[in-house]
């Protein structure tokens, strides 16, 4: 094939230009009928076809707002998955961080708690015998 023929690949087109409607046709087309040629390109036919081989994966049909496009749902779908999962992760480490803080914060109301047991130990026993005491000495009123 040579690059200047054309196979079932090009498609010649006729040119419609937007006028009034008074300038239409009895053929239907808008425009004057000298406005009207057949478009040729000027690109070689070999290089268009290399250069949709490179881009052509690359391009996209974008439709409107209003279309539901499951490729546009799959990326938004990956985006969001991928938002979720850094947030997660620095969810995980400030719960972490909190996790050590409250450990560290329990650690020191046990010892705590502990040195006071210890120190007032005595008390606690002295606490109960002046209770039982105090029992007694009303059982005693009351029988009176």
């Amino acid at each position: 094939m040579r690059g200047d023929e054309f196979d079932d690949d090009v498609v010649d087109a006729t040119a419609r230009l937007s006028h009034d409607d008074d300038d239409s046709d009895d053929d239907g087309f808008l425009g004057n009928k000298s406005d009207r040629h057949i478009i040729e390109s000027s690109v070689n036919p070999v290089e268009w076809r290399t250069e949709l081989e490179r881009v052509g994966p690359r391009l996209r049909v974008k439709f409107g707002a209003k279309e539901n496009n499951w490729r546009d749902n799959i990326e938004m779908t990956k985006y969001h998955d991928k938002q979720i999962r850094e947030e997660v992760t620095n969810a995980e480490l400030r719960l972490t961080q909190i996790k050590k803080e409250v450990s560290e914060a329990i650690e020191r109301i046990e010892t705590k708690e502990s040195y006071i047991n210890e120190t007032f130990s005595h008390l606690v026993g002295d606490y109960r015998e002046v209770k039982e005491k105090l029992k007694e000495t009303e059982s005693k009123n009351k029988e009176s």
